[in-house]
């Protein structure tokens, strides 16, 4: 009861945090970005869902790093990354937020990120070796291809080496298209991967229970 108390203080101590902010108002935190922008309600849908699977991963693996402490090695450090991915997703982390916070152009702090995204996804692979196998094997390894293949393109443009009669350089959508649909396509495999093996892993440990006990 007491852990719940405290959820329900934090958005309330934020809430009166933000009653006494300047140019930080609650409107500007609460109000629709369609409506404020004039567009299409349905304007950044998709990437809208990719950020809601990005949470919905680290939810699920989070939870089941609480509750089933014999899984934490496996799901921990990828619940986190999932966390960390979505809140980069939703709040352009790496595009404007911690640039601005820096004071270093983007190009600078994209890479770096990435370099640590990486790291953490290596670490991650790590304590996953006795899972990898099997058809979801896959599942993991398409997530990985599409999520680091959008990375590309997006480096790829930014480094202006493409000449100026490239595709990708004349046809913004088709370069929007390319980026975008292989992240989407990335992170509903990671969701895919992730939500399958924390089920899995739920069937395992309750099988261990009922069969040996509590302990």
């Amino acid at each position: 009861m007491k852990k719940l108390a405290v959820l329900w203080a934090l958005p309330l101590l934020v809430l009166l945090w933000l009653k006494g902010q300047g140019s930080l108002t609650i409107q500007r935190l609460t109000v629709d970005p369609s409506a404020l922008a004039g567009v299409p309600p349905w304007t950044g849908l998709l990437s809208n869902a990719g950020v809601l699977l990005w949470f919905s991963s680290a939810t699920v693996l989070l939870f089941v790093a609480r509750t089933r402490p014999g899984a934490r090695r496996v799901v921990l450090l990828p619940g986190l990354l999932s966390l960390v991915l979505g809140l980069d997703d939703g709040l352009m982390l790496h595009e404007e937020l911690l640039p601005s916070l820096a004071g270093v152009h983007y190009t600078v702090m994209q890479p770096a990120l990435y370099i640590l995204y990486a790291a953490l996804l290596g670490l991650s692979l790590r304590g996953l070796r006795s899972q990898l196998r099997g058809d979801s094997c896959v599942v993991l390894l398409a997530a990985i291809f599409c999520l680091g293949g959008s990375v590309a393109v997006d480096m790829l443009l930014d480094s202006h080496l493409l000449s100026e009669r490239n595709s990708l350089v004349l046809d913004e959508g088709l370069a929007m298209w390319l980026e975008d649909g292989l992240k989407l396509l990335g992170i509903v495999a990671w969701w895919g991967y992730w939500t399958d093996l924390s089920a899995r892993l739920e069937q395992v440990i309750a099988l261990d229970f009922e069969q040996g006990g509590p302990g």
